[in-house]
C-alpha cells in the first residue's frame, strides 16, 4: 500500500473554506495555532484546508504552518480572482504557472525586479508530457461545471483592481491573465520551502468598474465550480500522476 501525501489547501476567506469543506466533505475541525483546519483522506491524499484570513501576511503564515504542522507535500492556492483578458468569463477557472506580486513597485518597474518578485507552481518544471496528460484530463472535466479551465499567469498583490485602465496595465506589462490578492504569498513560500505548489483560482469578475457588483454577485456559485474541480482532481488521482 502506497504512503499518502499531503496536500494543504490555503483559505483566505471564510466562504472559500465553508465551501472547500462542503464539496470536498472534510470532517474532523479542529483550531490549530488560531486558525480553523479540516481533513479527509483520498486514495492517495490526505487533505488539510485551512482559513488563513484574507491578505498576503495571513496566507503566508498559513502556508508555513500548514508546511511545518502537517509537513505537507503540495501547497494549494484556491479562491476567487478577476480576470484581466477578455477571454477568461465568470465561472472560468484559471490554473496558474507563474505569479506575480506586482504591488511591492511601480507596474512600469516591475521588469526591473521580476526574478524576486515572481513565484513559480509545479507546472514551470513538470515533464511536457505529464503537462499534456493533466490538461486532457482537464478538459475532460469542463462539462461537470460547464465553464473552461485555462493555465495562466496571476498578478498578486493587495490592491482591489476595478477599472479598466489599471486591468489593462496589469495584463500588458506583466503578461498576466488574472489578478486577485494572495496567490504570491502561498506559491512563494512554498517556494523557499522548496514545496511543489498549485494554485487554481476561479473567475468572479473582470476586474473592471462593474467588480464589486459581479464579485458579490458571483462568488458562492463560482466557488462551488473550483471545488468540485479541486475534488475531482483527488478522486481520479491526476495530482498524485504529477508530483510523483
Amino acid at each position: 500500500m502506497r504512503p499518502l501525501f499531503k496536500a494543504g489547501i490555503i483559505c483566505p476567506c471564510q466562504i472559500e473554506y465553508e465551501k472547500c469543506k462542503l464539496i470536498l466533505n472534510l470532517s474532523n475541525e479542529s483550531n490549530v495555532s488560531g486558525r480553523k483546519v479540516s481533513s479527509k483522506k483520498y486514495k492517495s491524499w490526505e487533505v488539510i484546508a485551512m482559513f488563513a484570513g484574507p491578505g498576503k501576511i495571513q496566507c503566508a503564515s498559513a502556508t508555513q504552518l500548514a508546511i511545518d504542522k502537517f509537513d505537507a507535500d503540495i501547497m494549494i492556492d484556491v479562491g476567487g480572482t478577476g480576470s484581466l483578458v477578455d477571454e477568461l468569463k465568470l465561472n472560468d477557472i484559471i490554473i496558474t504557472k507563474e505569479a506575480y506580486e506586482y504591488d511591492i513597485c511601480e507596474i512600469e518597474n516591475f521588469v526591473r525586479f521580476k526574478h524576486e518578485l515572481t513565484s513559480k507552481t509545479m507546472f514551470c518544471n513538470i515533464s511536457k508530457e505529464k503537462k499534456t496528460y493533466f490538461e486532457m484530463a482537464m478538459k475532460d472535466m469542463e462539462n461537470l461545471i460547464d465553464a473552461r479551465i485555462k493555465f495562466g499567469n496571476i498578478a498578486s498583490g493587495e490592491k482591489t483592481i476595478k477599472d479598466k485602465v489599471t486591468r489593462d496595465e496589469l495584463h500588458s506589462a506583466l503578461n498576466a491573465h488574472a489578478c486577485n490578492w494572495e496567490t504570491s504569498s502561498i506559491i512563494k513560500t512554498a517556494n523557499l520551502n522548496e514545496i511543489k505548489a498549485l494554485s487554481i483560482r476561479v473567475i468572479t469578475d473582470n476586474a473592471d468598474e462593474n467588480m464589486e457588483r459581479d464579485f458579490y454577485d458571483n462568488w458562492g456559485q463560482a466557488l462551488e465550480k473550483l471545488f468540485l474541480i479541486l475534488n475531482n482532481m483527488f478522486e481520479q488521482d491526476l495530482l498524485y500522476e504529477l508530483i510523483i
